[in-house]
């Protein structure tokens, strides 16, 4: 049965998303929609003795409509070694870092224009890394359309999927019966709270953070260990 998992690419998306990468043979980047401003897709949380902050990545500008793949980067700020700088402050004392950030900065060093590429690029990086074998497909890709439930249902008619893999608050818009219907099964996954020792936080754990946090902490051997 073919699964698959669908959500817009993000700028260093938290840990549960890869948990529901494990479950799915195909994962489908949802570019082909608006931007979303003040979400995740050009920012995350990284943190630091009980504090947590935002790292963004500097956009031009673009009128409220510009879908995600056409999002431009503002590569003339200095943004890289900025977000690099604010790693090694947060993350130098762990026990991970020097191999982590070495495989981020070469993921950099590629100079990506767009935002999409850049969020894809680093995202199949790291699940590489992780071990993660589904398929990384993109929706602009597939010449579909719709929105919300529809455009989902779309993909999944497009690309074959027998289930889709996706969080509880789906469940607020899907149209279950058209998927039922139609043999599409719905698999609702529960946010995944992952407790684990910050070295960068010592005393006041900090959840919610950026993938960044867990792997600078435990590793890509840590994600593996665990149990889903």
């Amino acid at each position: 049965m073919s699964s698959i998992v669908i959500h817009q690419p993000e700028y260093f998306p938290w840990i549960n998303l890869f948990f529901k990468m494990l479950k799915c043979d195909k994962f489908i980047f949802l570019d082909n929609v608006q931007y979303l401003r003040r979400g995740f897709q050009n920012r995350n949380i990284i943190g630091n003795n009980g504090r947590s902050f935002y790292i963004t990545v500097p956009i031009k500008y673009a009128p409220r409509e510009t879908l995600i793949r056409e999002i431009e980067i503002d590569n003339s700020k200095k943004w890289i070694d900025e977000h690099i700088k604010n790693l090694h402050n947060c993350y130098k004392k762990t026990k991970f870092f020097k191999s982590i950030i070495i495989l981020l900065e070469n993921e950099y060093a590629k100079s990506y224009k767009y935002l999409n590429e850049l969020n894809q690029g680093l995202i199949k990086m790291l699940a590489n890394n992780m071990e993660i074998k589904c398929k990384f497909f993109s929706s602009s890709d597939l010449d579909v359309s719709g929105a919300k439930s529809d455009l989902i249902f779309n993909i999944c008619e497009k690309i074959g999927a027998r289930k889709y893999i996706t969080g509880t608050e789906s469940a607020n818009y899907l149209d279950e019966e058209k998927f039922k219907k139609n043999e599409i099964k719905i698999m609702y996954l529960k946010k995944k709270e992952i407790i684990y020792q910050q070295k960068n936080s010592e005393k006041n754990f900090i959840k919610d953070l950026s993938v960044l946090d867990f792997l600078f902490n435990l590793g890509f051997e840590g994600f593996r260990k665990i149990k889903i």
